[in-house]
C-alpha cells in the first residue's frame, strides 16, 4: 500500500467515526452527512473530501501522507478550495466553504474562515462531527445533524427501519410505520431512534404509548438501560425518563404511557389510585365488551398540541385497529390531538403469532428486509381494518402505503 493510501484509509475512518459517510461523487445521496471524496471546485480542482450537511457544503479536508507536515503549502491549498466552491451546490454561506481541515492520518487541523480567517489552525485529538460543525458555523438544522448510522450491532429490520424512518422525516412525512415481528427488538429500535432525535435534532419530548402497565414498565427499563450513546452511557443518565404516574411526569424528556393514563392528563382528570395491575386487568375485561361508547376529548385540553415532538405507538393493531371497537381506549379520538402535524409519528405493529407457531422461523424472517409483508401482518388483519386507513400493499416489493401523510419505515 502507498504512503498516500494508507493515510487515507487512516482519515477515512476518522471521519466515519466522526459520524460522515465516505462517497465517491456518484454515490451522493441527497440530505445525507456525506463526506464526497475529490469533491469538484472551481478550476478544474478537487478537495480532497468536500463534506456536505443539508446538501451545502460545510467543510473541506486537505489530506496527505503521514510524513508531510502539514505546513503553510497545504494551509494555503485547504483554503484555496474554500474559497473556491462550485456554484451548482449548495452553500452555508455565499462564496464560502466556512471550515478547513487538514489531515494526514497522524494528526488533524482545523480553521474556522468565519471568526479567525487570518488565525492559526488548532490541532484535534479527532475529526468533528456534523452535529459540531453546525454549532461552530452557529447553524441549526432540523435533521442535518444526524450522524452515519453504525450497522454493527443491530439487526438488519432495525437498522434498515430506521434508515428509512430517518429519510422519511427528512422528506417531510409526518407518520411512519415500522412492521416488525415479535421477538425483532422493536423496543431497541424505539430506544435508537429517540435517543438520535433528542441529541441531534431539535426534539425535546417524547411519548411512548402503550396499551398495558406491564408493557410500561419493560419499556421504561429497557429504555433507561439502553447504551448505545454516545461515550455509551445509558440513556436514563442523559434525559429524564418517566412512566406517566404522577402529572408532573408528563414533563419528562421521555414519558412512557397508557392511554387511559394519557387521557386522564389531557382532561385534567386525577390518575387513578388502583394498582397497575388492577387497571391492566379492567382494561382487558373492558375489551371484551360490545362498548359503543364514542370517546370524547372536550374543549379544555391540558397539553397543547406540540407538547411532544415525536409520539411512538406500540402494537398499533392492539391499540387501535385490531380491537373490537377502535375508540373503546380513544386512540383515534385522541389522534387529532396527538399526531398533529408537528408531530414525527413511528407506529410500531407487532404479529399476534397462533399459539403453536413456531416462532424462531418467523423472527429470522422479520430481520429479513426482503420478506414480504404477509410473513408479519395476517392478511385477516389488513381486512379488517376500516377503508379510511387500509394500506395498499404491494407483497412483491415488501412495501405497505398507508393513504395521506402516512409511510411505511421498515417492513421486516
Amino acid at each position: 500500500m502507498l504512503p498516500e493510501e494508507r493515510a487515507r484509509e487512516k482519515i477515512d475512518k476518522q471521519l466515519i467515526n466522526a459520524g460522515w459517510d465516505i462517497v465517491s461523487r456518484n454515490e451522493y445521496i441527497p440530505k445525507s452527512t456525506s463526506a464526497v471524496k475529490e469533491g469538484l471546485m472551481q478550476g478544474n480542482t478537487e478537495s480532497d473530501y468536500l463534506l456536505f450537511v443539508d446538501d451545502k457544503a460545510i467543510a473541506v479536508v486537505e489530506a496527505k501522507r503521514e510524513d508531510n507536515p502539514l505546513g503553510p503549502e497545504v494551509e494555503k491549498q485547504a483554503e484555496g478550495y474554500a474559497k473556491s466552491p462550485q456554484n451548482w451546490y449548495g452553500l452555508w454561506y455565499q462564496g464560502l466553504i466556512p471550515l478547513v481541515y487538514m489531515a494526514n492520518g497522524k494528526k488533524i487541523y482545523f480553521k474556522n474562515m468565519l471568526t479567525d480567517p487570518d488565525g492559526d489552525y488548532v490541532e484535534l485529538s479527532e475529526m468533528h462531527s456534523p452535529k459540531k460543525m453546525l454549532s461552530l458555523i452557529n447553524k441549526v438544522s432540523e435533521y442535518g445533524a444526524l450522524p452515519r448510522l453504525e450497522k454493527k450491532g443491530l439487526r438488519d429490520c432495525q437498522y434498515n427501519a430506521e434508515i428509512e424512518l430517518e429519510k422519511s422525516m427528512k422528506e417531510g412525512k409526518k407518520k411512519n410505520l415500522a412492521i416488525l415481528a415479535t421477538g425483532s427488538g422493536k423496543t431497541y429500535l424505539a430506544c435508537l431512534a429517540s435517543y438520535r432525535l433528542l441529541n441531534y435534532t431539535p426534539t425535546k419530548r417524547i411519548l411512548f404509548l402503550v396499551d398495558r402497565n406491564n408493557l410500561a414498565r419493560q419499556t421504561e427499563a429497557e429504555f433507561s438501560q439502553f447504551d448505545r450513546t454516545e461515550g455509551q452511557v445509558e440513556m436514563s443518565s442523559l434525559y429524564e425518563i418517566k412512566r406517566l404516574k404522577k402529572e408532573n411526569d408528563i414533563k419528562a424528556d421521555i414519558v412512557i404511557s397508557t392511554i387511559q393514563k394519557l387521557f386522564a392528563v389531557l382532561t385534567g382528570q386525577a390518575l387513578s389510585d388502583d394498582s397497575e395491575d388492577a387497571e391492566d386487568e379492567k382494561t382487558m375485561t373492558d375489551e371484551e365488551k360490545e362498548s359503543k361508547e364514542v370517546i370524547t376529548l372536550g374543549d379544555d385540553l391540558k397539553l397543547p398540541p406540540d407538547h411532544f415532538q415525536f409520539i411512538i405507538v406500540d402494537a398499533y393493531g392492539i391499540i387501535g385497529l385490531n380491537s373490537k371497537d377502535s375508540t373503546d381506549k380513544g386512540f383515534l379520538k385522541l389522534s387529532p390531538i396527538l399526531f398533529s402535524p408537528q408531530k414525527r409519528l413511528m407506529v410500531d405493529l407487532r404479529r399476534k403469532h397462533a399459539q403453536n407457531e413456531d416462532l424462531s422461523a418467523k423472527r429470522s424472517a422479520a430481520c429479513n428486509f426482503g420478506s414480504t409483508v404477509s410473513d408479519v401482518v395476517p392478511s385477516h388483519l389488513l381486512q379488517r381494518q376500516s377503508a379510511e386507513h387500509t394500506p395498499d400493499v404491494d407483497l412483491h416489493r415488501s412495501t405497505v402505503r398507508y393513504p395521506k401523510d402516512v409511510s411505511l419505515a421498515c417492513a421486516a
